[in-house]
């Protein structure tokens, strides 16, 4: 009756489509899930797909490796659960409308190895912590990350590609 209910589920892509509601809260019973990808989901009127924010419960997800949930109109803080995700080596959340300082929880994960946060409202900048592991992370040029691999101009043309090191 309800996806969340597939408790032996090790991957779950529900993207490409048009989908247009909330990330459900239940998520969380997902505990077997590996790989969670969600993004670029927009309806066809535009700018309507998997919103809101993040589910805190997502941090129940333990095993998770990958998690995708970008090019949505998703928004709100990151939860400091994120944390939890201890076996997680894809975060993106790149082109959605999460705002907030990035949880230093996220930068205590070790596996993490592939960090992308441009093209968000994210503020503050990318915690120091974070850049001990040596993830490979991309973010806004603007929001501050002395160890960024490469930095995205949010006011440049096509895509807006800078060198980390300019």
């Amino acid at each position: 009756e309800n996806f969340t209910d597939l408790i032996g589920l090790v991957l779950l892509d529900l993207s490409n489509n048009f989908f247009t509601d909330t990330i459900p809260e239940d998520i969380g019973n997902l505990a077997n899930l590996v790989v969670l990808r969600l993004h670029t989901n927009y309806a066809s009127d535009n700018n309507v797909g998997f919103s809101g924010p993040i589910p805190p419960s997502i941090g129940l997800m333990t095993g998770l490796t990958d998690l995708e949930i970008h090019s949505t109109p998703l928004s709100g803080e990151l939860p400091a659960e994120l944390g939890m995700l201890t076996k997680l080596q894809t975060f993106s959340v790149q082109f959605t409308e999460t705002r907030g300082a990035i949880p230093v929880e996220l930068a205590s994960i070790p596996t993490l190895t592939t960090v992308n946060l441009f093209g968000t409202q994210l503020t503050g900048g990318v915690p120091t912590e974070m850049c001990a592991n040596n993830p490979f992370i991309r973010a806004d040029c603007l929001m501050g990350c002395s160890c960024c691999q490469a930095c995205f101009d949010p006011n440049a043309t096509a895509g807006g590609n800078t060198d980390a090191d300019a």
